[in-house]
């Protein structure tokens, strides 16, 4: 089977744009999508003959993946953060393929550490169709699951099925689902507490740190861009906490302090500094050393004639 029409402008705009809107009140978040036909699995699913079941277990889940057969590229540089996000349809020779767990199935649907969520799609293996068009409908289960996967990578949690069970964080607080929006305001609020915290101490540990290089190596060039880029990142801070201090308008220090972090990383790993930070000075004698050593010798064979010399001369008197 192949999938011929994947209109995800119009899927984005239809269901994702809200949780998208609601997230980047914490992350800037920009959105790609891809088709990759024919994606190899890096090992064969288990079979199961009496149900006729193709199936992982959890264990074997981070096999699954391979992302060098499935090229799936992204415009991001290589400072931003990824995730992937991936409907994978099963060839029919895989088909129906699920996640069991003690010879039960029990999801369609994982998250792989630093790399994203999958969600298994199994098309009807009676009249399987030659062509497949992922249209909206087709698109709401999957984007129900890449919604939990997406809160429980971005340190929310999870939503309960059962409304007796319902899910807890947050010194046990009840969490009951934001529909339409993915995060309830109130969640995106403490979300954006932790982190303007974690950028806060993230900022100072890089600075401290770039502070202590600049005291081991005292002769190290400060060029006039890193300069600034430093004076950016202690004003950002500056103005986080003076914002956090006096007023409540924590999305502005949120903002602040994802400027100054990111102004800290770029003078700690510029690539000026990276070069005198591998070239330290008591490295110098070694590279100058093979260049200067062979110059020397025909001067001091010279002076060495010299002197010699002289002393035939006063000798002579």
């Amino acid at each position: 089977s192949t999938i011929t029409t994947w209109n995800f402008a119009d899927l984005e705009s239809h269901y994702l744009q809200k949780v998208i809107q609601t997230f980047r009140r914490v992350h800037n978040i920009e959105v790609e999508s891809q088709v990759v036909h024919y994606a190899q699995l890096k090992r064969a699913p288990f079979f199961d003959a009496e149900t006729k079941e193709h199936y992982f277990t959890p264990a074997t889940l981070p096999r699954f993946v391979d992302g060098t057969e499935w090229k799936v590229d992204s415009g991001s540089s290589a400072k931003e953060n990824t995730l992937h996000f991936a409907i994978f349809v099963p060839a029919p020779s895989h088909s129906p393929l699920v996640i069991r767990n003690g010879g039960h199935p029990i999801s369609t649907g994982f998250t792989t550490p630093q790399w994203g969520g999958v969600v298994i799609v199994n098309l009807a293996t009676e009249a399987r169709p030659t062509k497949f068009e992922f249209d909206r409908s087709s698109f709401i289960s999957p984007l129900q699951v890449f919604v939990s996967q997406m809160r429980q990578l971005m340190g929310l949690p999870t939503f309960s099925p059962s409304i007796t069970s319902p899910s807890k964080t947050f010194d046990n607080i009840i969490v009951l689902p934001a529909i339409g929006k993915g995060a309830s305001d109130w969640e995106i609020d403490a979300l954006s507490r932790r982190h303007i915290w974690t950028m806060l101490m993230e900022t100072q540990h890089t600075l401290t740190q770039f502070t202590r290089m600049m005291e081991q190596i005292p002769n190290i060039p400060i060029y006039d861009h890193i300069h600034n880029t430093l004076s950016e990142a202690l004003n950002k801070r500056s103005t986080a906490l003076d914002i956090l201090t006096k007023s409540s308008q924590h999305d502005v220090a949120h903002g602040a302090l994802a400027d100054a972090l990111t102004a800290s990383e770029d003078v700690f790993f510029d690539k000026d500094m990276l070069g005198m930070l591998y070239f330290p000075s008591g490295h110098e004698l070694a590279i100058y050393v093979p260049l200067f050593l062979p110059l020397c010798f025909p001067i001091i064979t010279g002076l060495r004639a010299e002197w010699a010399l002289r002393k035939q001369k006063r000798a002579a008197k």
